[in-house]
């Protein structure tokens, strides 16, 4: 994904929207607390409450695909209609792969 995907959507370009994009370029899976703690550790302070909503518009655009793999813990991934592929989650530590 890159600036260009960001700039079709519409709305501004932020650099808090780039740098999630980015994350989900380098892990297959995150849900937001896994990205607030991916950015928290960088330069970047964004808010929960900002990736929410960036993953409320990155979602409504297609960008992304919203898992919802247990009760409790929404699980994001890039949107690739061309690749099909199955998830398996641990029961033990929840993790997707």
């Amino acid at each position: 994904m890159s600036l260009y995907t960001v700039k079709n959507m519409g709305g501004k370009v932020t650099k808090h929207k780039l740098a999630i994009l980015q994350l989900f370029d380098l892990h297959k899976h995150l849900d937001a607390n896994k990205i607030y703690a991916l950015l928290s550790t960088g330069d970047e302070h964004v808010s929960l409450a900002t990736i929410y909503r960036v993953l409320s518009t990155f979602e409504t655009h297609g960008i992304i695909i919203k898992h919802n793999f247990n009760d409790d813990l929404a699980v994001y991934e890039l949107a690739n209609p061309n690749e099909h592929h199955d998830h398996l989650i641990c029961i033990k530590c929840n993790k997707v792969i």
